[in-house]
C-alpha cells in the first residue's frame, strides 16, 4: 500500500481568498459595467448600489476588503458619505473613481483617506491591480486615463 500524495498541487484543492468589493455608483449601466468588469476569481461583488446612504449601510454591514466610490463632482453628498466612512475607520479600503480629474477633488478625497483616486475609464487590469493593492493596505497611482497615458 502506497502513502497519502501529499498536498495538493498550489491553487487545487484550496479555496483562494476572494478581494471582497463593495460598489457605490450613481448610474445603474456603470455599475453593472463595472461588477461585469471586476467579477472574477479574485474579486467578489459583495453590494453594489446608487445611493450614498445604502452604500454607508452595505460598508458596514458587509465589511468589505475594498469600495469603489464614484464621485459626481464636489457636493455634500459625497462629502458626507467620505466623512461617515472615515469616522467608520473604513476609509483604508476606499478607491475613488471619477470620471474628470479635478485637483481639489483629489486633495480632499485623499485627505480624507481614501487610497486612490482613478479615472472611470482605467484599463480593467490596471483597476484590477489598484483594488489587489488596496485589499493588501497599500495605495495605487495608475495612469490618468485608460488609454494608459
Amino acid at each position: 500500500m502506497c502513502g497519502p500524495a501529499g498536498p495538493p498541487p498550489a491553487g487545487m484543492g484550496r479555496a483562494v481568498a476572494q478581494i471582497r468589493l463593495l460598489i457605490i455608483e450613481g448610474h445603474e449601466a456603470v455599475r453593472r459595467a463595472l461588477a461585469a468588469r471586476l467579477a472574477s476569481p479574485e474579486v467578489e461583488i459583495v453590494g453594489s448600489t446608487g445611493d450614498h446612504e445604502d452604500g454607508l449601510r452595505q460598508a458596514l454591514s458587509l465589511h468589505p476588503d475594498v469600495i469603489l466610490l464614484e464621485l459626481k463632482g464636489p457636493n455634500s453628498r459625497w462629502l458626507e458619505l467620505i466623512r461617515r466612512l472615515a469616522e467608520a475607520g473604513l476609509m483604508q479600503r476606499v478607491i475613488v473613481l471619477t470620471s474628470y480629474l479635478d485637483d481639489e477633488e483629489r486633495r480632499l478625497v485623499l485627505e480624507a483617506g481614501a487610497r486612490a483616486y482613478l479615472l472611470k475609464d482605467l484599463h480593467s487590469e490596471h483597476l484590477i491591480e489598484a483594488i489587489r493593492q488596496i485589499s493588501q493596505g497599500a495605495s495605487a497611482a495608475y495612469p490618468a486615463s485608460g488609454d494608459g497615458a
